[in-house]
């Protein structure tokens, strides 16, 4: 309230001086003020923007994300029987309450990375890593997500290694987004499909799935943010994942492919830039290999 008076005030005082003083010099000397004072509460309206913007992420991660860590935790301790023998519903009922506290957790990591991209807090650090390192440290960190429904795993690569340029830590949450969509939505102990393959400079990365087919309109609102935020709840934290990933990729330089068939096989997946292929080992883990988490 206080600056625009000063504003009105300088105003006011510009076309006095315009009109009765006649003095141009004079009038531009003020009108400069009134620029300078312009510059200096929009830089300290910016710079309080983004304190809040701080405070707001710190507040999720305190708030929320921690306790849904604690909560993951503690289940996991009753599941191993650290306090003692579980019946046979009480288990149930404890895969069940897991089960929705994974996927409460994705959405907030997901309402977190998402909200640092609107707002442009997201950095890109490219540098040069394993493709397939990165894709086992996925499996190792989302081990009981991703037995939710206990799907099985086929991984198809015939590469050793490909080295790819990128944000490794933007790639491993696109990675986890797709492979999570498949969990989510795929046939309860149904086959998950992985395949790394490489098409001229592109490495694809493709997850395939047996579930319900999805129309082509559909899939293109999954990509449209405000179209994901019309969505149900059931449905908001899978379409919050894809769209990510799909702003993700495009600040790195990739693509985001899917596809869906009639006989409800749903493929998601990327392409990004191979900046080294390394096709000739006999020690691979992650090789043509049905795998069961």
């Amino acid at each position: 309230m206080k600056n625009k008076v000063i504003f009105i005030l300088l105003t006011v005082l510009n076309i006095y001086i315009l009109i009765y003083q006649k003095n141009i010099l004079v009038s531009i000397a003020v009108f400069a003020v009134y620029l300078i004072g312009i510059y200096f509460i929009f830089t300290k309206s910016k710079n309080n923007t983004e304190n809040i913007n701080h405070k707001i992420i710190a507040s999720i991660t305190h708030d929320l994300k921690n306790p849904a860590i604690a909560h993951i935790t503690a289940i996991e301790l009753l599941l191993k029987g650290n306090f003692g023998k579980l019946t046979d519903m009480q288990v149930s009922y404890l895969n069940d309450l897991l089960n929705s506290c994974h996927n409460m957790l994705d959405m907030l990591v997901n309402l977190l990375w998402l909200y640092k991209f609107d707002n442009k807090m997201t950095a890109v650090n490219f540098s040069e890593f394993s493709f397939q390192s990165l894709l086992k440290e996925v499996f190792n960190e989302n081990k009981l997500l991703f037995n939710t429904r206990h799907h099985k795993f086929n991984i198809n690569d015939n590469y050793n290694e490909i080295t790819v340029k990128a944000d490794k830590m933007h790639i491993k949450r696109i990675i986890s987004n797709i492979i999570t969509n498949a969990v989510t939505h795929g046939l309860e102990n149904s086959l998950i499909e992985i395949s790394i393959d490489i098409e001229e400079d592109k490495l694809i990365f493709l997850v395939k799935n047996k579930g319900h087919y999805v129309s082509e309109s559909l899939l293109k609102c999954i990509l449209d943010k405000n179209e994901v935020f019309n969505q149900t709840s059931d449905s908001l934290s899978t379409g919050l994942g894809l769209y990510l990933s799909n702003s993700l990729l495009k600040l790195n330089g990739g693509k985001f492919l899917y596809n869906s068939a009639p006989d409800g096989i749903n493929t998601f997946g990327f392409s990004i830039t191979a900046v080294k292929v390394s096709q000739n080992s006999n020690d691979k883990e992650l090789l043509n290999k049905n795998i069961t988490i």
